[in-house]
């Protein structure tokens, strides 16, 4: 059973036992030779499509495929964005709060298992890309990416200063990355297996070491703090919250380059008839869509999809951002029609 003491040394003991024994190699685990089919969903979508109600067969399909491409490179990058602050987010923060061997090697694996996971949503995309016949390099400037980014600067520098929020960045992307694959889960019939195959292996990891985020907050709860450290335990899960939103939604923004890129791909082309159908959604009911009820979205944005997260700031008396009660929608991964 996992734990967030991080002075449990025998649960933290067998944590790492069953993180080596179940661990999976990206090359030799995953079955890269089905490829993918071009005729599948990457990710279920609700009736109204996240934001674009009012789309056709052809069209969904279209936009669930780039939903679960967007999806894909959102957590590749935030996965990419933990390796490298491993030195001043982690690094420094043992030699600040001196503890057990266990929760050093628990890091070690932890660093490694989110680079693996980054490398395997990249290998997916690129896989897409092929298989389509798509030059990668278009593709890319319509999906998201942290580095030159504000929200990069922002959490290394309050890591260099002492804070913490990267932990807290860190602990709601677990959470993302298991509620994606749940939301999945009951569609699987009509998903590309080679997709779900990649966020049911990342699913598996993502739950044996989830819990070290939690881990690393409770060492740095646990001990004596100075001026500048108290400022930081009431400000930056808040920070978290704002520096990682502002993000997604500005690398949301990049879906608007599709308009044009239709001559490019027939891909492209399929994208660019879905954008019109975002004006249907009216702007006042927006911001209720985005943080409550679109699938995956909300995921990202809200803290209440992160019940781990909220529960360890409410434990805390961490302040956060209130956020709109989640509304569930049914997902499908097929046709209305």
């Amino acid at each position: 059973m996992a734990t967030n003491n991080c002075h449990a040394f025998d649960l933290l003991s067998n944590q790492i036992s069953r993180q080596k024994k179940y661990a999976w190699d990206l090359e030799r685990d995953l079955p890269w030779e089905l490829g993918v089919d071009p005729d599948k969903f990457l990710l279920p979508l609700d009736e109204n499509a996240i934001v674009f109600p009012g789309l056709d067969d052809e069209l969904r399909l279209a936009l669930s495929q780039f939903a679960g491409l967007f999806v894909n490179t959102a957590i590749s990058e935030m996965e990419g964005v933990i390796d490298k602050l491993r030195d001043c987010a982690w690094r420094e923060c043992l030699r600040r709060n001196p503890v057990n061997p266990e929760l050093e090697t628990l890091g070690e694996l932890f660093f490694d298992e989110e680079l693996k996971h980054s490398r395997l949503f990249k290998r997916f995309n690129l896989a897409f890309c092929d298989r389509l016949g798509i030059d990668p390099k278009y593709l890319q400037q319509i999906l998201p990416q942290t580095f030159g980014s504000r929200f990069l600067d922002t959490i290394i520098d309050n890591a260099k200063d002492g804070g913490h929020a990267f932990w807290w960045v860190v602990a709601s992307v677990e959470e993302v990355s298991i509620g994606v694959f749940r939301q999945m889960a009951s569609e699987k019939a009509g998903i590309d297996p080679l997709f779900f195959e990649v966020h049911r292996r990342h699913m598996e990891e993502e739950m044996r070491h989830c819990n070290y985020a939690f881990l690393i907050l409770d060492l740095i709860h646990k001990r004596s703090k100075n001026l500048r450290q108290h400022y930081h335990a009431r400000t930056d899960l808040i920070l978290a919250q704002t520096s990682s939103s502002t993000w997604l939604l500005g690398e949301l923004q990049k879906m608007w380059r599709v308009q044009k890129m239709g001559s490019l791909h027939p891909f492209f082309t399929r994208l660019v008839r879905v954008v019109p159908h975002f004006k249907r959604i009216s702007p006042l009911k927006l911001p209720h869509i985005l943080y409550a009820s679109s699938p995956y979205l909300s995921l990202f944005l809200n803290l209440r999809r992160h019940p781990l997260t909220l529960a360890k700031a409410i434990q805390t008396g961490t302040p956060h951002l209130p956020m709109p009660r989640p509304h569930d929608l049914p997902v499908l991964a097929k046709s209305l029609s």
